[in-house]
């Protein structure tokens, strides 16, 4: 007989983002004792780096036990993103815990059922691309749970719960003018807020009109048929045989304070583009409306004092494991840079690509970051990591600050959706029921679209030197 005492052999898990971050501060050490240092000056007066000043200097090798020691003085380095990040969370927290958002699409549902498909799936797309775009964050998985009422209710499959509600939410953040990694970002290169929202929100338009067309077109295909669903006709439908949830009176019942509380959040964003544009607004006008917003929706839905605080201090707990990684990140930067080789490896890729034109080296940081998040997605932590070393490549090469956070910013986004590693996504799948492998059958045309779409507006921003 076996013994059932013997412990089962663990499973090889792959390492969290904090445990793969420890591991880099060593190689960053080790590097520092191997590669050549070398540094560029910086032009007069600025923070931008003259290209033809490349030279190579006496090496200044830094132990893992100094990188260690500075870890605290990195996380207070980060105080202003910090708190920027801890406010967000914050917002965003209660906003899902007032049930606004699932009002809302029920009350579209309950409204427009004889038009069903056509128009409830646009229309959700469309609300949760907005979201995505001013403060998603990966809070807001926990809507997939409503994809599976209404793919009941509209004979829909699971992936159409997760395309509904994952997929523009995620994918918005890959051009959003006020997610949190792009306002780090922007921070970080100095760049002012804001930057270039016009091209971001026609960048915006484009991804919804392929995204709410894409499921949109799969939605009504398997709700004719079957057999055309990806997840296959068994197990791609939700069977329980349940009342349905249109018969409750209440299902749907339009409140106002639901409406109120959006416009409060978009109405915050639009007051802060204008103030940052006509008068030059900082963070401190941004975090003010942010949580301007979020006491307006607590008065909407006549939230209690404790309850409202209760809720924010909620939100901003959520983020504070991210702050925590950020210090990671930032350790490997100073790592790099007090060992005076981070110009040196920028100066290695500057070589090796120097006969590109401009527009081509920005599609290719591009896809770095593209193949990069695969392996190590992130948001705010991998830019944080990423940013001090394309930097310095894209100062040579002449590219603007702005275009090299966008780079990043779409390389991120577009990839949250076929990361097997990205937490949202995971839980997504999870939340309706799919297999990765199913996902990824449903999702692999709409992804290789978007990064087209990327590389095409990249190569345009070049050419008009945005």
């Amino acid at each position: 007989m076996i013994n059932q005492n013997v412990k089962e052999r663990k499973r090889w898990a792959f390492p969290h983002t904090a445990v793969i971050f420890i591991i880099l501060i060593f190689v960053a050490c080790l590097l520092t004792y191997l590669l050549p240092a070398g540094k560029y000056e910086f032009l007069d007066g600025t923070t931008t780096i003259d290209p033809n000043s490349f030279h190579f200097i006496e090496n200044t090798p830094v132990s893992p036990l100094t990188a260690f020691l500075g870890f605290q003085n990195n996380v207070a380095s980060g105080g202003l993103v910090i708190s920027l990040l801890l406010i967000l969370g914050a917002a965003t927290e209660v906003l899902i815990y007032s049930g606004a958002i699932n009002s809302l699409v029920y009350s579209g549902i309950k409204k427009f059922q004889n038009r069903s498909i056509q128009v409830v799936v646009p229309m959700i797309y469309l609300l949760m691309s907005v979201l995505g775009a001013l403060c998603g964050n990966d809070s807001m998985m926990a809507y997939v749970a409503i994809g599976a009422v209404i793919c009941r209710v509209l004979k829909m499959d699971k992936a159409c719960a997760v395309g509904m509600f994952y997929l523009p939410y995620i994918t918005a953040q890959a051009a959003g003018p006020t997610t949190s990694m792009v306002l780090f970002m922007q921070e970080m290169l100095d760049v002012p807020p804001m930057s270039s929202v016009g091209i971001r929100m026609f960048l915006l338009f484009v991804f919804y009109v392929w995204g709410a067309f894409y499921v949109t077109r799969y939605a009504l295909k398997v709700s004719k048929d079957p057999n055309k669903s990806v997840l296959g006709i068994l197990n791609g439908f939700y069977t329980e045989e349940s009342k349905s949830p249109m018969d409750d009176p209440d299902f749907g019942k339009f409140e106002l304070k639901s409406l109120l509380s959006l416009l409060s959040v978009i109405i915050c964003y639009l007051v802060y583009a204008y103030g940052a544009s006509a008068y030059g607004w900082g963070w401190n006008y941004l975090t003010f409306l942010i949580l301007l917003s979020a006491v307006l929706i607590g008065i909407f839905y006549k939230m209690s004092p404790n309850e409202f605080v209760q809720v924010l201090l909620k939100g901003a707990g959520k983020m504070g494991g991210i702050c925590f990684l950020v210090g990671f990140a930032r350790t490997i930067t100073v790592v790099l840079t007090a060992g005076n080789i981070l110009h040196t490896i920028a100066y290695s890729v500057v070589t090796a690509i120097a006969d590109l034109g401009g527009g081509f080296i920005a599609i290719g940081m591009f896809l770095f970051n593209l193949v990069f998040n695969i392996i190590m997605p992130g948001g705010i932590t991998q830019a944080a990591l990423i940013l001090p070393i394309t930097t310095p490549i894209g100062d040579v090469m002449e590219l603007s600050r702005n275009l090299m956070s966008f780079t990043i910013q779409l390389g991120d986004g577009l990839t949250n959706c076929v990361t097997p590693l990205s937490m949202p996504l995971m839980g997504s799948l999870a939340l309706a029921d799919i297999s990765y492998p199913q996902w990824l059958k449903f999702v692999w045309k709409f992804v290789a679209v978007n990064v087209i779409i990327a590389c095409i507006a990249i190569l345009l921003m070049q050419m008009m030197g945005v």
